[in-house]
């Protein structure tokens, strides 16, 4: 399975120097009981691949990374990629204190004006990574997009959003603006989120002549707005060269204890005497947060 300003410690955003608040690096890792490996440990680990440095709880290879955290390697690109292990979450960098800015993708091949219906799904392994604030952007034609949080069960509506692409004169207009309705809408996604499912309806609609060929549908994370180009719903895939490149702000969550209440009893407590511990809620757990200042 397959990614603004900052409001408070509830909510953090792409990893931007000037936000003052942030997941704090942990003492312990998530999910664990036992101290973590020492700098002899991992003196053998690979500490960066593909121009991305990665440090512990991140790592390839046996004894490298905790549960959770693996990522591994994609060898077939230029330059070479990282990603999370097991899934098509790429890791675009990794932060000091163990947040990431990742690039999470869906392309989906259609055919134009054609009933369809699809459904796209994320969850970081072992669900030990959190999108706290993002938006799903969804480039097509003639679409109905419903966004389900699905952390602790079947699902709980986030959002909804449509598109059309009926009016080749609104579709100019359109361009350079935000994600409005012609040709990409979007969805804000006001975590903490460790899952979701993403179901996209492709209604039967008439398109003007000059995207015939728009058979892809485009969805993606991003922090902050995109902004709508007549190329997006014509590009066959999110790339670098057509509708950017786009990331996603992902947190560590600390699972091995219910809340930040528990976890102050036991020594494996992750968050540092002068930080501020924030219970998780939905399947539990805490995270760490701090200003930057500290």
């Amino acid at each position: 399975m397959d990614s603004s300003p900052s409001k408070s410690p509830e909510s953090v955003n792409g990893g931007q120097s000037d936000q003052p608040w942030r997941a704090q690096h942990w003492r312990q890792p998530p999910g664990a009981s036992a101290a973590p490996p020492s700098a002899v440990d991992l003196a053998h680990c690979t500490k960066s691949y593909g121009g991305v440095n990665i440090s512990y709880p991140y790592g390839i290879g046996w004894g490298c990374f905790r549960p959770g955290f693996e990522v591994t390697c994609n060898h077939s690109t230029r330059p070479p990629k990282l990603f999370l292990a097991n899934t098509t979450t790429e890791i675009i960098q990794q932060y000091p204190r163990g947040d990431v800015d990742a690039s999470i993708v869906f392309n989906i091949a259609t055919r134009p004006g054609a009933f369809g219906s699809h459904n796209r799904s994320w969850e970081a392994p072992r669900k030990s990574l959190s999108i706290w604030s993002s938006t799903v952007m969804i480039v097509g034609c003639g679409v109905e997009a419903f966004l389900f949080d699905t952390t602790s069960g079947a699902g709980n509506l986030i959002g909804y959003c449509a598109t059309k692409c009926d009016d080749m004169a609104a579709l100019e207009k359109a361009e350079g603006g935000g994600c409005s309705g012609m040709g990409c809408c979007n969805i804000e996604l006001d975590g903490p989120v460790l899952s979701f499912r993403l179901s996209i309806i492709q209604k039967e609609e008439a398109l003007p002549a000059g995207l015939a060929n728009a058979t892809t549908l485009k969805a993606f994370l991003q922090d902050g707005m995109h902004t709508f180009s007549m190329l997006d719903p014509l590009s066959d895939k999110v790339n670098e060269s057509t509708v950017g490149t786009a990331t996603t702000y992902l947190s560590p969550v600390i699972t091995d204890q219910p809340n930040c209440r528990t976890a102050r009893m036991h020594e494996q407590y992750a968050c540092a005497a002068a930080n501020s511990c924030m219970d998780y809620g939905g399947n539990g757990g805490y995270s760490c947060a701090c200003p930057q200042s500290i």
